[in-house]
């Protein structure tokens, strides 16, 4: 049994992969509205709101094997670098007697300072923004946890209906042009996923993240021409990034990625 909290962009596309591989699967959305998309998919299905009071929720929603946290901070909460280490807090204290043996997380490569070199697991993290800093602090919160965990920094998210050849379609003047880019697909997303649900937890953070780092002129320039869209014009020069090393998931599971070029996505 695995159980999804945030059954979105990412996580209802592995519930329903989980699915056909004949796993029983739970999932939670915040959105009423989106609990018959779930059940028609065969995923037992919660709304779910990160609060105290909804403790019987998790109760039931906690009966699993493997839990998977895929809930971003909120964009517009002012207050995330408090309210989402707590939410993720709640969850846990949520799972009481239950059989859960491992925790995947889903953060972010965001945590990463922009060094403008290579950065890997052990490269020290930064809060440049609130929700980063929220990430990092949940992250905190899961390792001194006492579960068994795994958690995935995920690069910029591509594939499906994020279509980033719209994201600044005919724009000029775009700082940055020979600044690499550090992205990784959907279906590398899922396929890695899969990999650590079918595994043993080892109480280790992974990078993922596609092999290559086009150039932003590059990549988006690419991404508008698939679509037949404007391409944006950037101005020459690099502006603060990093470059994220992904070897160590690779080397830990034998993995290849199906998207290694961000330009063939």
């Amino acid at each position: 049994m695995v159980s999804i909290i945030g059954c979105g962009w990412l996580g209802l596309p592995l519930a329903k992969k989980l699915v056909a591989l004949g796993f029983k699967v739970k999932g939670s959305t915040t959105r009423e509205s989106r609990l018959s998309e779930l059940t028609s998919n065969e995923i037992t299905a919660y709304r779910l709101q990160l609060s105290a009071s909804q403790r019987p929720v998790f109760s039931d929603l906690l009966e699993c094997r493997t839990l998977i946290i895929n809930i971003p901070p909120g964009r517009r909460d002012v207050e995330a670098i408090s309210h989402y280490p707590k939410g993720i807090k709640t969850i846990l204290e949520g799972i009481g007697k239950s059989l859960i043996d491992h925790i995947i997380y889903t953060s972010s490569t965001g945590v990463y300072q922009n060094t403008g070199h290579v950065v890997t697991e052990e490269s020290p993290c930064f809060a440049a923004r609130p929700g980063i800093g929220a990430i990092m602090k949940a992250e905190d919160v899961i390792v001194t946890s006492g579960f068994n965990y795994t958690i995935v920094r995920l690069a910029g998210l591509v594939g499906e209906n994020r279509q980033p050849g719209k994201w600044f379609q005919g724009r000029e003047g775009l700082p940055g042009g020979d600044t690499p880019v550090n992205m990784i697909h959907l279906g590398d997303c899922i396929s890695a996923l899969l990999e650590l649900v079918k595994s043993e937890p080892d109480n280790e953070i992974y990078n993922l993240c596609a092999d290559r780092h086009p150039t932003k002129k590059e990549f988006y320039r690419r991404q508008s021409e698939k679509l037949k869209l404007t391409p944006p014009r950037f101005e020459a020069g690099v502006v603060a990034h990093k470059i994220v090393d992904n070897s160590k998931f690779k080397d830990a599971f034998g993995y290849e990625y199906q998207y290694p070029d961000p330009l063939n996505f």
